[in-house]
C-alpha cells in the first residue's frame, strides 16, 4: 500500500500535494485530541475528583478512622499512579533508539534528525515533540521504513513527507531516493515525585 502511495506522490501536482498535507495535518490534530489529549484530560479530572472526595472523607470521618481512611486511599492512589505510568508515552530517548533501529533493519541511512522543543499539552502529563528526519534509501527500503515507523508506539507519523529522487552514481548506487519525514512524538512529564510525596504522607 505504501508503494502505491509513493507512486501517486510522484505523479501528483504540487498544489494537490499541499492540499493533501493540510488535510493530513487536520486529521492528525483530530486523532491527537480524540485518542491522546481527551483521555489524558479525563483521567486527570478523575484523579482530581478522587482527591476532593478524600478531603471530604477526612473532614467528616471520626478521629480514630481518619488514619485508616488515609492509608486505604493512599494505597489506592499509588496503584492508580502505577497503572497510569504504564499508559504513558514512550520516553523520547527510547523512541529515537527505535527509529534508528527501524532504519538499520531495512537498510535505510539516517542522514540527520532534529528535535523541536517539547510543547506541553494542556491538562495532560504529555509534551508534544516534532521530529524531523532526513533518510536515504532504495524505493522499497523507504517504503518498508515508513511502514515500520507507523508501528512505533505513541507516534503519529507522516505529519509531512517529501521525496527527492537522486541520480544514481558509483557513490550511491543503492540510495537513489532521499526522504524528508516529520513525525510527532510524545514525551512524558515525570510522575515519581508525586508518588514519593504520597508515600511520604503514609509514613509521616
Amino acid at each position: 500500500m505504501v508503494e502505491r502511495i509513493l507512486d501517486w506522490v510522484e505523479d501528483t501536482p504540487k498544489s494537490h500535494k499541499t492540499m493533501l498535507l493540510f488535510l493530513c495535518a487536520g486529521l492528525t490534530s483530530i486523532i491527537l485530541f480524540q485518542f491522546v489529549v481527551e483521555p489524558q484530560r479525563e483521567r486527570a479530572l478523575a484523579f482530581q475528583q478522587t482527591i476532593r472526595s478524600l478531603d471530604h472523607q477526612l473532614a467528616t470521618s471520626k478521629p480514630d478512622r481518619k488514619l485508616a481512611t488515609l492509608k486505604k486511599e493512599i494505597d489506592s492512589l499509588t496503584s492508580r499512579l502505577t497503572t497510569e505510568k504504564k499508559l504513558l508515552a514512550t520516553p523520547m530517548d527510547h523512541m529515537l533508539v527505535g527509529i534508528v533501529g527501524k532504519a538499520q533493519s531495512v537498510d535505510v541511512a539516517l542522514r540527520s534528525w532534529e528535535l523541536e522543543e517539547p510543547v506541553p499539552l494542556p491538562e495532560t502529563n504529555l509534551h508534544r515533540v516534532t521530529i524531523r528526519l532526513r533518510a536515504e534509501g532504495g524505493y522499497h527500503a523507504l517504503a518498508h521504513f515508513l511502514e515500520e515507523l507507523q508501528m512505533l508506539p505513541n507516534t503519529l507519523p507522516l505529519k509531512s513527507l517529501d521525496f527527492h529522487a537522486r541520480e544514481r552514481s558509483e557513490a550511491t548506487p543503492g540510495h537513489p531516493i532521499q526522504a524528508s519525514i516529520e513525525l510527532t512524538g510524545f514525551q512524558v512529564a515525570e510522575v515519581e515525585p508525586r508518588e514519593k510525596s504520597i508515600a511520604g504522607t503514609s509514613t509521616g
